[in-house]
């Protein structure tokens, strides 16, 4: 079994092969506890899908097409995900009043009630970990996170690493 499909639940810690498949695993389970938690505040019809959407929006007043650009989705998946939060009562959809063609994404009352809560489950969800895992990790984390990492990794920074030299267009077994 592929590690990364492995459920949350009930898988005893292991060792992953590299840090992206860590970060996944651990991205994964705060969207699953914060989902749960909110399930508990009566949010149960919302899906991880929605709150990556939610969280991306920051204040509003994003265009679909920026958050289709933060989160790597396709426009047209980005407007229907925003459409449903919109059935909802969560978002409202309006016309850009710079440019008429494009959509912005603005929060409802709801919504912000809805970010609100997501807040308090978040700082809810981190001290129950302190609690696990200690605060002195938690903080550790958060240190690692909040450094600036720089610029992204381009193709070119493949090639200073001796063992890829020479290897063009070639599947990588990672």
């Amino acid at each position: 079994m592929n590690y990364m499909s492995q459920p949350i639940e009930g898988v005893p810690p292991s060792k992953p092969h590299n840090l992206r498949s860590q970060l996944f695993c651990a991205s994964r389970w705060m969207a699953q506890s914060c989902s749960n938690m909110m399930s508990g505040l009566g949010y149960q019809m919302l899906e991880t899908l929605d709150y990556e959407l939610i969280t991306v929006l920051d204040n509003g007043l994003l265009t679909i097409e920026d958050v289709a650009e933060r989160l790597s989705w396709d426009v047209a998946d980005t407007n229907d995900r925003a459409n449903h939060l919109e059935t909802l009562g969560f978002i409202k959809i309006v016309r850009d009043p710079s440019n008429d063609n494009r959509k912005q994404i603005v929060f409802t009352d709801a919504g912000w009630q809805l970010i609100n809560d997501l807040s308090n489950v978040v700082t809810q969800v981190e001290l129950l970990l302190s609690q696990r895992i200690g605060i002195s990790d938690v903080n550790n984390i958060r240190s690692v996170f909040s450094s600036h990492w720089g610029p992204a990794l381009k193709e070119s920074d493949l090639f200073l690493n001796e063992q890829f030299k020479g290897k063009f267009h070639s599947e990588l077994d990672l």
